[in-house]
């Protein structure tokens, strides 16, 4: 009897605690197009995290990139805020399609010289926190900074 009751414990435990740990592992969503992540952004209410990066081209981008969402902080992030992936050319080039002219007008509005930058706005696209330039910042910092910069 005594089992039957330590057994019917333990599975009221594991369907408990299965949902949320199954949860806390869904990856973080990228979003590339600003109008689908600003639609996100709106309905929930979270500020954006853009990331304008040079991915496949600066050694630099494709580093930060892998060490930004390695970082044991940045779960705890990405829940906090929608995530914006902007990839910039390596060359000027003339914007044809409607995300290479959404790219080149966030590249335009934020004043993008360099990449990696990572900017923290809200909706309006109003920046709520300077621009963090990871370099020479280690990742870990940038983001502890991002966390301590968004509201409880």
């Amino acid at each position: 009897m005594h089992n039957l009751v330590m057994r019917l414990l333990l599975l009221c435990l594991l369907i408990l605690v299965a949902p949320s740990s199954l949860k806390a592992q869904t990856p973080p969503v990228w979003h590339t197009d600003k109008m689908e992540a600003l639609h996100i952004a709106e309905m929930s209410g979270k500020p954006f995290l853009i990331v304008f990066n040079g991915t496949g081209w600066d050694k630099a981008s494709d580093t930060f990139m892998k060490d930004f969402s390695s970082d044991p902080g940045f779960p705890a992030l990405a829940s906090r805020v929608v995530l914006l992936r902007v990839d910039m050319p390596s060359a000027p080039i003339t914007p044809s399609t409607e995300e290479e002219i959404q790219r080149n007008n966030l590249a335009v509005f934020f004043r993008i010289d360099t990449v990696p930058t990572v900017i923290l706005c809200d909706t309006e696209m109003i920046k709520t926190k300077a621009r963090v330039l990871p370099s020479g910042q280690p990742v870990h910092d940038v983001v502890s900074r991002l966390l301590q910069s968004l509201p409880n």
